[in-house]
């Protein structure tokens, strides 16, 4: 399911690469969850052959949860949108670093 949502955005946008996040622990290492984005980062790159840009998602549900309290949304609005703030500050991390 995601690949083909993938694609679409790939035949409808000018995608260059993908930006997927990397959840390390805290002390940098790699568990479960980032060896899944490693792998899925090598299927992305293998079927679509395009670059993927694996990037430090350390923190970014936290941050996102604590900004949206201080903008006093509800907890069942936060939950609706934290994964896609979290995303937005990802690739946001992502652009910054590159300029």
């Amino acid at each position: 399911m995601a690949l083909q949502l993938l694609a679409k955005a790939l035949q409808e946008y000018e995608i260059e690469l993908f930006v997927l996040g990397n959840p390390k622990h805290m002390n940098g290492d790699l568990g479960d969850s980032s060896q899944r984005s490693i792998a899925f980062k090598k299927r992305l790159e293998n079927y679509f052959k395009v670059d993927v840009i694996l990037w430090d998602e350390r923190l970014t549900s936290v941050l996102m949860e604590k900004s949206m309290i201080s903008m006093n949304l509800s907890r069942q609005k936060r939950k609706k949108t934290i994964d896609k703030m979290a995303a937005i500050n990802i690739l946001q991390g992502y652009l910054d670093a590159k300029s």
